[in-house]
């Protein structure tokens, strides 16, 4: 296909009405993607280094709760900021086995057990995915969906549920595909938002021969820096940035490290310091 004109690629021919007639029909084509509409070209073999952070976008939340092992536990998800969303996908950390899914019930979003993947929940995650094609606003006290869990031991939703990109990346979006980030935050019973602790994660997957990710937690927004070394301390990757309050991420391609074996990874910022460990495969 030639588009003529560079500076209006939207002109291109995009569709073609086809009459049914009797008997059969076989029309050939070719589906070509112009231009990159939402900034989610990326070919992997490029990746480097991807750092994702909980500006703006989607924000589900949620009433933080304690729990006991053998409790019925239902997790209401609202968002104060469901405006012209089309749709979001993620990976839900459900903790160390510590909820065990039951049920999933439709809200104000028609979701079901398609709209969520349980192949890793032995591994604490489930995989999330909703997308309409129209924007959909929503009121901040519409529930979106409600997970039903049985409770494997003590514990509260705020030190247990995260949103994160370790098998399906957490994304939001709006319009016509432009992309936010996807977020989830708690709060209490009267509504006042909770602060979470600030926590360094261990990298998924570890070890790893390709791509791992590292989550970050944090209270607040802050300078900080973050840093992969080796055994010997030598400095192998460094990122020093603003961090925004929340969760982050930072995704590493193996090819950077120029390394093997084990290494560590840390995090300093505020007052909030805190060192890993994670393993290249040969």
């Amino acid at each position: 296909m030639c588009i003529r004109d560079s500076l209006n690629p939207w002109s291109a021919p995009n569709e073609e009405q086809i009459i049914v007639a009797q008997g059969a029909m076989v029309k050939d084509f070719v589906g070509i993607k112009i231009g990159d509409v939402n900034a989610t070209a990326a070919p992997h073999s490029l990746m480097n280094t991807e750092v994702r952070g909980g500006g703006s976008g989607l924000i589900l939340e949620v009433k933080d709760r304690t729990f006991n092992a053998g409790e019925r536990v239902e997790v209401s998800f609202t968002s104060p900021n469901f405006k012209g969303i089309s749709g979001f996908q993620g990976t839900m950390s459900i903790g160390n086995k510590q909820l065990a899914i039951d049920n999933i019930e439709p809200g104000s979003l028609h979701v079901s057990d398609h709209n969520f993947g349980r192949r890793w929940e032995n591994e604490g995650l489930i995989t999330m995915s909703w997308n309409t094609n129209r924007s959909v606003d929503l009121d901040d006290k519409d529930i979106l969906f409600t997970l039903v869990f049985t409770a494997q031991s003590s514990g509260s939703l705020s030190e247990v549920l995260r949103v994160s990109s370790q098998k399906t990346l957490a994304e939001s979006y709006e319009g016509k595909g432009e992309l936010g980030n996807l977020s989830i935050r708690f709060v209490s019973q009267n509504g006042q938002e909770i602060t979470t602790k600030s926590a360094l994660y261990q990298n998924y997957p570890n070890p790893f021969d390709n791509r791992t990710v590292i989550g970050i937690n944090l209270a607040e927004q802050c300078i900080g820096t973050f840093k992969v070394t080796d055994i010997t301390g030598r400095t192998i990757k460094k990122i020093e940035k603003e961090w925004a309050k929340g969760y982050n991420e930072v995704w590493i391609d193996r090819r950077e490290m120029k390394a093997s074996g084990v290494l560590y990874y840390s995090f300093e910022g505020g007052s909030f310091r805190a060192t890993r460990k994670m393993i290249i495969m040969e």
